[in-house]
C-alpha cells in the first residue's frame, strides 16, 4: 500500500535538516532535505518492521492535504 505521509522539513541552527512526520511521531536528521527526508523513510520503515503496518499508520487519515498558508501581518 502506498501512503500520503505529511512531512514538514526544518533547517536547524546547525545546518543540517530535520524532517518530521506529527502524525507518525517519526523524525530524522541529515546534511540535506533530501537526505534528512531518506533517513525519515528508513526511520519509518523500522516502525513498520517493529510495530507493524497497521499500528504505524492508524493516526494517519487518507484523505490528509498539506499546503503551505501565507499570512500577512
Amino acid at each position: 500500500m502506498k501512503y500520503r505521509i505529511p512531512v514538514l522539513i526544518t533547517r536547524l541552527e546547525s545546518g543540517d535538516f530535520m524532517a518530521r512526520s506529527e502524525p507518525l511521531r517519526a523524525t530524522a536528521t541529515g546534511v540535506s532535505r533530501e537526505d534528512a527526508v531518506a533517513k525519515l523513510k528508513e526511520a519509518i520503515l523500522d516502525m513498520v518492521n517493529e510495530f507493524g503496518e497497521r499500528r504505524v499508520f492508524e493516526d494517519l487519515e487518507s484523505d490528509t492535504e498539506v499546503q503551505m498558508v501565507e499570512l500577512a501581518l
